[in-house]
């Protein structure tokens, strides 16, 4: 009886995937001669087509964002401005679905300009952006919300500018071309 505790850490251990050594226990390929299920690979959906700045697009998982861009005067401490300007992006991302949606970092952009996509450098005002903490993890159905986040893009960049978007169960971003109003 004084193995029986180890005997039952043996199994436990075993039982819920570790080995002694620490290391993940060995998965067996079947059970009783019948193989075991493969795993199923997730499904991932196309982006839509590029849009404008200032349009709205509704994706199948019932996500809708609008994007804009503008340009505004840099306040006395703002960061990362380029000749006193930031471009302000606007985000609003509506949850159309049923569910409540989990949407991560969706209302921050890759934002790049320029024939050869130079990466747009972050750029912070509190007056213009405030604190940047209003992005909610879960939108419930129904529910919008309203980012922006600013970039330093010198002026030659403001008529070409691309905003990329992650968005769950997409492969590719979806994305916003057009110019700074």
């Amino acid at each position: 009886m004084k193995y029986l505790p180890a005997a039952v850490l043996a199994v436990a251990l075993a039982a819920t995937g570790c080995a002694a050594s620490g290391s993940p226990a060995p998965v067996p390929a079947s059970s009783a001669g019948r193989p075991s299920a493969a795993p199923v690979p997730l499904r991932a959906a196309a982006a839509p087509a590029p849009a404008s700045l200032g349009h709205t697009v509704t994706v199948p998982n019932s996500v809708r964002i609008e994007a804009k861009a503008r340009l505004a005067e840099a306040g006395e401490y703002a960061d990362g401005e380029v000749d006193g300007k930031i471009v302000v992006v606007t985000t609003t991302i509506t949850n159309q679905g049923t569910k409540a949606l989990s949407v991560g970092l969706m209302g921050y952009p890759n934002v790049s300009f320029g024939a050869g996509r130079q990466p747009a450098g972050a750029a912070t005002d509190t007056d213009l952006l405030g604190s940047g903490e209003n992005m909610p993890g879960l939108l419930a159905p129904g529910q919008s919300e309203i980012v922006k986040t600013g970039w330093g893009i010198p002026p030659e960049g403001y008529s070409d500018l691309r905003l990329e978007y992650s968005l769950p169960e997409y492969t590719a971003p979806l994305i916003f071309t057009g110019s700074v109003k």
